[in-house]
């Protein structure tokens, strides 16, 4: 799951200014997160969520081993020591894999040992803990969550909190899911945050998109005025793949159509409309026709057209130039038009691109474009696009084009190309072609 996304969306979705604050041991986060990063990803299994705090999972060797390391680590960090950069990566590892294992009682046990040990007297109770947490909350968020609720004194409790929880929600959603509502039941404060609100919706959108819709407009879910639209577009960012897009769209859908005036389930779409655009451009075209053809409105399918027809990463450009001449030339013209919307239909659009990669494909193509004013623009687009490439099939266009402009700047263009290459063709061609200089 794209967590980043997540992290992002709990920003604009009101976070806490708490959360959004470092912690008075930024330089100590940074070498964590350094010297974690140069170590090779550790796949972990993830642990359930809190409930009463459970029997100790490790064994005594096991937990001294783990003070040694984070003991170690801690003292590297603190005074930059030239520790081999392959003893810290695999001290790092071991950590990680090691911590995985905790549940709430051993880590309350680890603490306590971090505190008491001598070697990091002069550090302070809250250095030690604040590298433990962030190791503890991305391998055991569920423990860790557990303990962080007998320790609401901590530094940045709400910060360390919120993200066990994205943690929790991107490795097993549906039980982090069922842990938030119990504990709403039981009226815990923290689940009322904005950033748990925010974290829950996106989370519950992978996996109950119907329920997360309910819940989102139900009322003061959402307390800030423009989170829905955000919401919209998070989602739509947040979504892995094909197969959740569809399910999520269809869920709008349904919602919609048994509250067709909600004005919160119209700004979530708007929103997620506008965020998935661009990502539907880079699916294979099966996939974005798919979710288009099936969910998407006519005046949707405008808008991600005009702002998507030009680009050269489309898949398969013979498919979409298909997919765009459905669009009807009226509804084009008749669309409500946005600032830096093009004019041309996104046929057109395609088709110049095509040419640049391949202009006897796409002028095959044009062969079956039937006669009309779509057909008109197409020509005109396409026969400028390859007048500099191949002068001769561009002149056999001509004919097709009306007196004006258009046509006396392509005769214009034709003949310049002729003439770095046969100047007596260009004269013969600009003979021909005189009353449309």
């Amino acid at each position: 799951m794209k967590i980043i996304y997540i992290i992002v969306a709990i920003l604009v979705l009101g976070v806490t200014a708490g959360i959004l604050q470092q912690s008075k041991l930024r330089d100590l986060q940074h070498r964590t997160a350094a010297v974690m990063s140069e170590t090779s990803p550790v796949k972990l299994k993830r642990d359930p969520a809190p409930s009463v705090p459970e029997a100790a999972k490790v064994s005594h060797s096991d937990m001294e081993s783990m003070v040694e390391d984070f003991a170690a680590a801690f003292l590297a960090f603190k005074d930059r020591s030239g520790t081999d950069r392959a003893e810290k990566a695999a001290r790092t590892r071991r950590m990680m894999l090691a911590s995985a294992k905790f549940g709430t009682r051993d880590i309350e046990e680890l603490f306590q040992k971090l505190r008491n040990d001598p070697r990091l007297a002069e550090a302070g109770d809250d250095a030690p803990m604040d590298l433990c947490l962030k190791i503890f909350r991305e391998t055991a968020p569920g423990a860790t969550m557990g303990f962080l609720e007998g320790h609401r004194n901590l530094p940045d409790w709400e910060g360390h909190y919120a993200s066990c929880f994205r943690n929790y929600l991107a490795s097993n959603p549906r039980d982090a899911i069922r842990w938030f509502d119990e504990q709403a039941a039981l009226g815990n404060p923290a689940v009322a945050e904005s950033s748990m609100r925010s974290a829950i919706l996106l989370g519950e959108a992978h996996v109950d998109p119907e329920r997360m819709l309910s819940r989102a407009v139900s009322p003061g879910f959402v307390s800030e005025s423009d989170a829905l639209s955000h919401l919209g577009g998070f989602v739509a960012s947040t979504l892995d793949d094909v197969s959740e897009h569809r399910q999520f769209l269809a869920a709008l859908r349904r919602a919609q159509e048994k509250d067709a005036e909600s004005p919160a389930l119209a700004k979530i779409r708007t929103g997620y409309i506008g965020g998935i655009s661009s990502d539907l451009a880079g699916f294979p075209f099966q996939d974005a026709s798919a979710i288009m053809d099936s969910e998407f409105t006519s005046a949707e399918k405008l808008k991600f057209a005009a702002s998507e027809c030009h680009r050269a990463d489309l898949d398969g450009l013979e498919k979409w130039a298909d997919w765009f001449l459905k669009i009807g030339y009226d509804d084009w013209k008749m669309r409500e038009v946005t600032p830096g919307s093009p004019p041309d239909h996104p046929a057109s659009a395609v088709l110049e691109t095509w040419a640049e990669s391949d202009w006897r494909a796409a002028g095959k193509w044009l062969e079956k474009v039937p006669p009309g004013p779509l057909r008109s623009e197409m020509v005109e687009r396409y026969s400028w696009r390859i007048a500099a490439i191949n002068p001769d099939r561009a002149a056999t266009y001509i004919p097709e084009i009306s007196d004006g402009k258009e046509r006396r700047s392509l005769v214009k263009k034709i003949a310049k190309t002729l003439e770095s290459k046969d100047p007596e063709a260009a004269a013969v061609f600009r003979a021909a072609n005189s009353a449309a200089r």
